[in-house]
């Protein structure tokens, strides 16, 4: 017993003095020595006590220049940062994280010493510095640099609250030469005033401005108002930041007045009505209050919509127009009287599918419905900004690529009416062409012509045709290969002739079909 328990305490030793030798550099041939690790110790001015950062050094055992995270530290109330792992003979740069008292709205964009990391290409630009043979080194000191400041006013918008301003830097990514658009932020502006502001980005670089407010189109400070614009347009306004710590002014973007609208008679409500257009889409509202009899509801971008009226006494009226993205929709709208009479929950069954000269049905029903308390249904096919048509059928017209949706309109007896929207019904898609046969007719000779003969899905005039014959398989080339005849030649002689039809027609995916092969062409 006391033997076994003396030999496994000798090999335990025995590994444990072989493990010292490797980690020591002086046990197996080839094993690697251990790296050092050191102190670095860097100041970084206008950091306050409990910033953070981290150091980041290249790996020396990569080949395509990989930094990795090397440590990390907090800062003393001097701004003074020691990190207590890193690595010998490395470069390395220091990355700021903290969030300093210091800076306008209580932190500091992250950077780099001598970089902003506000890019794609963040670690290109950026100061440098190596560590000794045993991993110290002491840098500094670097300032941080304090982010500038982008203000403005959006003056004209329907509604603040759900106005959206978006800061964009513009700049050439240094890796690719490509020029990048890059998001910076998105901010509300003060609902009162239209004030906003941007703040701690970096100074002196370019940027650009976009507004999304409801009831517009995406404008671009100082440039084009469209849906999709190129922030490299030379119409688009950019700027520069001010410097370190300073503010640049924009002045006041003026949304652009749009110029659609809904507009009609408002006859039966009252004296006074409150008329409201949204959006069946996007659920975009905007409400217009009529003393008269009529109305109009303005600042509307294309689309379809569902107007409605609330007037005096419990009187309503609806109804449902495509705006189109200029001038006025008109929708006349005259009051009943209704009833607090809620419908139950409804549910369309849509059957059919989305193709160029297809039928689509529609049937809704209603649940928990009260008992008898009639409902009648109103059913509206429509793309993002057309009415395609009403009914509970729609021949599906050539639109493809649209979405197609369904609006149905309940109204209880003597209730208020509302409705629901379908969700997509899938994109608009071309019929498919027809499955047809060809034939080649004519005397197998050289010299002789031959005649392609398609079946009776293609012989009406609607189809055009085009035609390509081919020898042993192969397209012969030349006008004359490319016509509904072909004069054998003697090239042909002892090949096997076969041609092949391809049909278009609007409304419909090409289609195409190649006939059998003749037996082999014979001298003239």
């Amino acid at each position: 017993m006391t033997s076994k328990l003396t030999s496994r305490v000798a090999r335990k030793a025995a590994i444990g003095l072989t493990v010292g030798l490797v980690c020591a550099g002086l046990g197996t041939v080839g094993a690697t020595p251990a790296i050092a690790v050191g102190t670095v110790t860097a100041n970084l001015v206008g950091a306050v006590q409990g910033d953070d950062a981290s150091l980041i050094c290249l790996d020396p055992t990569s080949v395509d220049f990989h930094w990795q995270t090397a440590g990390w530290a907090s800062s003393d109330a001097a701004g003074v940062f020691r990190f207590n792992q890193a690595p010998e003979n490395a470069t390395c740069t220091i990355r700021f994280d903290g969030r300093s008292s210091s800076s306008q709205a209580g932190f500091l964009p992250r950077q780099t010493i001598g970089k902003f990391l506000d890019t794609p290409d963040q670690f290109s630009g950026f100061e440098a510095f190596m560590t000794d043979a045993n991993g110290n080194a002491n840098v500094g000191p670097y300032g941080l640099v304090q982010g500038a400041s982008v203000t403005g006013t959006i003056a004209g918008a329907f509604d603040l609250s759900q106005t959206r301003v978006e800061l964009g830097m513009v700049r050439t990514n240094q890796l690719t030469g490509q020029l990048i658009f890059y998001g910076q932020g998105t901010v509300t502006p003060d609902v009162r005033t239209g004030v906003f502001q941007f703040t701690d980005i970096s100074p002196e670089h370019d940027y650009v401005i976009v507004v999304s407010s409801p009831g517009y189109v995406v404008t671009w400070w100082g440039g084009s108002n469209a849906l999709r614009a190129d922030p490299y347009d030379p119409s688009i306004a950019r700027f520069t930041s001010a410097g370190s710590g300073a503010v640049t002014p924009i002045g006041v973007i003026q949304l652009a007045t749009p110029g659609a609208s809904v507009q009609g008679q408002a006859l039966g409500l009252g004296a006074q009505a409150s008329v409201r257009a949204t959006n069946l889409l996007t659920g975009i509202t905007r409400t217009a209050e009529t003393t008269t009899s009529s109305y109009a509801v303005n600042g509307l971008t294309a689309g379809v919509y569902w107007v409605d009226a609330l007037g005096e006494g419990a009187t309503h009226a609806y109804g449902i127009v495509a705006v189109p993205a200029q001038g006025a929709a008109l929708l006349n709208l005259t009051g009943v009287r209704v009833q607090g009479r809620p419908a139950g929950q409804t549910y369309t069954a849509i059957k059919g599918t989305p193709e160029v000269g297809g039928t689509m049905t529609a049937e809704a029903s209603t649940l928990g419905q009260s008992i008898g308390l009639g409902v009648s249904y109103g059913y509206t096919w429509i793309t993002a900004e057309a009415i395609l048509g009403t009914g509970p059928k729609l021949a599906v017209p050539d639109l493809e690529g649209q979405e197609l949706y369904l609006v149905t309109t309940i109204v209880p007896d003597g209730g208020q009416p509302r409705y629901t929207v379908s969700s997509a019904n899938g994109k608009i898609l071309k019929r498919s062409g027809p499955k047809f046969t060809v034939k080649v007719t004519g005397t197998k000779q050289v010299g002789k012509k031959l005649k392609a003969v398609p079946s009776k899905a293609v012989t009406a005039k609607a189809w055009k045709k085009s035609y390509q014959w081919l020898r042993n398989g192969k397209p012969i080339a030349g006008k004359a290969a490319k016509k509904a005849s072909y004069k054998l030649t003697k090239k042909d002689q002892g090949k096997k002739i076969s041609v092949q039809i391809t049909v278009k027609r609007q409304g419909y995916t090409d289609s195409a079909a190649t006939s059998k092969r003749t037996a082999k062409i014979k001298k003239k």
